[in-house]
């Protein structure tokens, strides 16, 4: 994209060509100098393009002139194919990138129903999104409320790499405002310094797609604080899958909140995560749990028999031990495991799972597990492919 007007139109052809035979397309690095060139390549020359990726490219200052005459309604530049668009800003590619431009893109493409915005600069991320948000709840309610019918997925991540993201109540309306039945939602939900203030914004988001999310992922710092009442009361009926990164819980208690979760990832720093934490309701049996990944927490044999007790029916675990004796309590509790990832972090100072003795004891303990077809300890694959 870097080139000159006059070398792009000689592959014209190429385009014509190819063009209608693409249906997936990313645009990684470039330096956009001629737009319109661009918007060829986008809205004429591949008519059948389901999904479309710019990632870390620059636009120059002409790129943005050139936006400022956009013609939002012509028709005939328009893929109602496309259905999957994704926006890699890059850190520092921000301050090139026109909004307007954007706006055309999320104009020209009135099917959308995944939308992913990653990789903001840090001094207006949340900014930049809530007028992104707020324009798309504008073109459909001005101007095209056929589009966007069947919106199902928002994923807003890694929105600052330099410094901690303020997940702002202006952003949490832009996304609620647009009234779409999210079923997957992805969200940086901002740093520490401002807790109360990143709730009150989580929780109204929540709120607002609590009955349709099917898959929620959440991302905070990891010096950031979790918060210890979530998911604030709210009931999440559809929910299937969850999982976090960074400090978000410190226990298990937000299950409750999720009667039908199959699949839990909690990627964070989770020796603050209270496993024999007591439900309010009791002995709670999640008998459709049928993942559980949790990292950076090295479980004893008592805390893989709570878990056993909650989860009964696990055919996969990614899990850390703190003794050996813990893989043994785990295939004699899972009798269904097909998948084992055993998290090692560096509490393998002896050396034990890397050592013959190690390998010996999992033949021992396999047995157990007639259904195992991958065992793997940290970096080694030891049964299965």
């Amino acid at each position: 994209m870097g080139t000159h007007e006059g070398e792009v139109s000689e592959r014209v052809e190429f385009w014509k060509t190819v063009g209608p035979l693409m249906t997936h397309l990313s645009v990684r690095s470039s330096k956009v100098l001629f737009i319109r060139s661009l918007r060829n390549v986008f809205f004429v020359f591949t008519p059948n393009l389901q999904f479309l990726e710019l990632s870390k490219n620059r636009y120059t200052s002409n790129t943005w002139w050139d936006l400022e005459e956009m013609d939002t309604k012509s028709v005939c530049m328009v893929n109602k194919n496309l259905t999957h668009l994704k926006f890699n800003f890059g850190v520092e590619a921000y301050k090139y990138f026109p909004l307007t431009y954007v706006m055309e893109m999320v104009t020209r493409f009135p099917n959308i129903q995944i939308l992913e915005m990653t990789h903001f600069g840090r001094t207006a991320a949340t900014l930049a999104i809530t007028y992104i948000l707020t324009s798309i709840r504008h073109i459909r309610e001005r101007e095209c409320p056929d589009c966007f019918q069947n919106f199902e997925e928002l994923r807003l991540s890694k929105l600052d790499e330099k410094c901690g993201t303020v997940f702002t109540l202006e952003l949490a309306s832009a996304i609620t405002e647009l009234k779409f039945p999210l079923r997957v939602l992805t969200l940086d939900v901002g740093s520490e310094t401002e807790l109360e203030h990143s709730k009150e914004a989580l929780q109204k988001v929540l709120e607002g797609h609590a009955e349709t999310l099917q898959e929620l992922v959440l991302a905070r710092e990891v010096e950031s604080l979790s918060f210890p009442d979530f998911p604030f009361g709210i009931q999440f009926p559809k929910l299937t899958k969850f999982s976090t990164t960074g400090k978000l819980v410190q226990n298990l208690e937000f299950l409750n909140n999720m009667p039908n979760l199959e699949f839990l990832d909690l990627e964070q720093d989770a020796e603050e995560i209270h496993l024999e934490e007591k439900f309010r309701s009791g002995s709670v049996v999640f008998e459709k749990m049928k993942q559980f990944k949790i990292t950076n927490k090295f479980c004893s044999s008592k805390q893989i028999s709570t878990l056993g007790k909650m989860m009964p029916n696990l055919t996969s675990i990614t899990i850390g031990f703190k003794t050996s004796s813990g893989l043994r309590t785990a295939f004699n509790i899972w009798k269904k495991l097909i998948y084992v990832n055993i998290y090692t972090g560096n509490s393998d100072e002896d050396g034990f799972w890397k050592s013959k003795d190690a390998d010996k004891y999992i033949k021992d303990n396999i047995c157990n597990a007639t259904n195992l077809k991958h065992l793997k300890i940290g970096e080694f694959v030891k049964y299965g492919e």
